[in-house]
């Protein structure tokens, strides 16, 4: 029987899998969407951890498959040029900041609109939530006729600066917590919150940052996990087959 859970912790572990590259590949043209990238290690019984892989699961007596670690890619994504004045992307790293129900998130989707107020906005969920200049106040500009340094500056289009905008960077920002396919979470400082932008981030006017999962590899990913499935089911299979034909055999004797 033990062959039957040391395959069925394989299992689980590949579902974990697809289930993190099927969102990786649902958000392929999300803006600002960040991959998952996971390492599939084995533990003992007892708890004791053995050396965590990117690439396999081992399987053998009294060693158990598992996640070890998930971590998200903060690396750059392409940038594609839509023109809209209110879309904004970040080249290097950093993040831009929205008020959601009275908490600051992060994000890299700078896929902003103007509400009635002529506030810039961005959609999240079901509502609109103001985007936060440098100072940590909503960001009124005007009209759309606004143009946007690199800096993050904003112009107005009488010429007057508006605002900037407030981007940040942490220290650890894998420590950040997913709060949808584009949001970041700091609830409790953890990663290290590092007010305004780095010196090395520009700040692109009528652009988006799409995702950084490639499609050709997520596929890639899923058909090894189909068949590395495909090889557990077989495994669990045989062993089950042997666990019959030895029951009956000690019945009959």
């Amino acid at each position: 029987m033990d062959g039957i859970y040391h395959s069925l912790s394989g299992a689980i572990t590949l579902e974990q899998r697809l289930q993190i590259v099927a969102n990786d590949l649902a958000n392929l043209n999300t803006a600002g969407h960040k991959r998952t990238r996971i390492a599939a290690g084995s533990t003992y019984p007892n708890g004791g951890e053995v050396a965590a892989t990117s690439e396999t699961e081992q399987f053998g007596d009294e060693i158990f498959s598992q996640v070890v670690t998930q971590q998200i890619d903060f690396s750059q994504g392409q940038l594609r040029m839509t023109g809209s004045p209110t879309d904004i992307a970040l080249e290097g790293s950093g993040f831009l900041t929205v008020d959601v129900d009275g908490e600051t998130f992060y994000t890299r989707a700078g896929q902003f609109e103007l509400d009635a107020a002529g506030r810039l906005v961005t959609r999240v969920e079901e509502r609109w939530a103001p985007v936060l200049g440098s100072g940590g106040q909503p960001l009124t500009v005007g009209s759309q006729e606004i143009r946007i340094s690199e800096s993050g500056e904003i112009t107005a289009e009488d010429g007057s600066v508006a605002g900037t905008l407030g981007v940040v960077d942490f220290a650890n920002p894998q420590l950040l917590v997913r709060a949808g396919s584009a949001l970041y979470r700091n609830p409790t400082d953890a990663a290290g919150l590092i007010d305004g932008r780095s010196d090395a981030t520009r700040v692109r006017q009528g652009a988006l940052e799409m995702s950084n999962a490639d499609p050709i590899s997520c596929l890639v990913e899923m058909i090894e996990i189909q068949r590395a499935h495909q090889a557990i089911a077989k495994a669990m299979m045989t062993v089950d087959e042997a666990t019959s034909r030895r029951t009956s055999l000690t019945m009959s004797s």
